[in-house]
């Protein structure tokens, strides 16, 4: 009796000490996974970073060196657009700004001083005459008769009526015909505006007086002196005798 008692203590004691063992190895594990844990998100080195780091990311030295490099280069592309560089339009917007004589303007050479004149196209007269007009030839008359309102334009000493007329055509696009008449030496106007001689009528025809007066010669050969006042009229009878003037003057 007195034996079985002594297995149970032993047996007991076995028991306790098999309980120890395994809540201090489960102990351990435990002490050992938080160990573990708290090393793993420490770690600055780790290559695993959370969306609230990448947010709050410092940028290193080398972005900002090429933040600023291209920050720079923008300004300097603005700054040129500015001045005119080597290419694309700025470059063709310095070019315009350095052009010389406006279009239309007669060559100035030397030391000789631009001069200026009046010029003046009308037709007035066909207003009047409507029904002698060539078919399709009425969108060629304005309303008011003025082809082309009184303008300035520089010439230089020693240009002609004529000269004057072609620079003022260059200018604003309008049509202009004319020819060399080797009887007279000179150059005949045949048509302005595509309105020409004969369009209104048998004596119909371009004529040109010079501060009111008609030159009874062509106008190539009549020089303009500075502040002229040239106008180009359309006659549609008696040969410039709707326009006060006749071929005798």
């Amino acid at each position: 009796m007195a034996e079985t008692k002594t297995k149970k203590r032993v047996l007991n004691a076995v028991m306790v000490a098999l309980c120890a063992v395994v809540v201090f190895a489960g102990a351990m594990a435990v002490t050992s996974l938080r160990d573990s844990d708290s090393t793993e998100l420490a770690d600055p080195a780790g290559s695993t970073l959370s969306a609230s780091q990448t947010d709050g990311e410092e940028p290193s030295d080398s972005q900002e060196e090429f933040a600023t490099e291209q920050m720079q280069q923008e300004l300097d592309l603005a700054a040129g657009e500015g001045v005119g560089s080597a290419s694309g339009s700025e470059s063709a917007g310095g070019q315009a700004a350095t052009e010389g004589p406006s279009q239309g303007a007669a060559a100035v050479e030397g030391d000789i001083p631009a001069q200026t004149c009046t010029i003046e196209v009308r037709c007035d007269t066909v207003l009047d005459n409507m029904g002698d007009l060539a078919p399709g030839k009425s969108s060629c008359v304005p309303a008011n008769g003025v082809i082309l309102a009184a303008s300035t334009v520089r010439f230089a000493q020693g240009d002609t009526v004529l000269d004057v007329l072609k620079a003022a055509s260059s200018a604003t696009g309008l049509q202009l015909e004319y020819s060399y008449t080797p009887g007279y030496g000179s150059y005949y106007v045949e048509g302005i505006n595509n309105l020409y001689e004969f369009d209104c009528g048998n004596e119909s025809g371009w004529m040109y007086k010079v501060n009111g007066w008609f030159p009874n010669y062509g106008c190539s050969e009549y020089q303009v002196y500075d502040g002229d006042v040239i106008v180009w009229c359309y006659t549609c009878k008696g040969y410039g005798a709707d326009l006060g003037a006749s071929v005798e003057q």
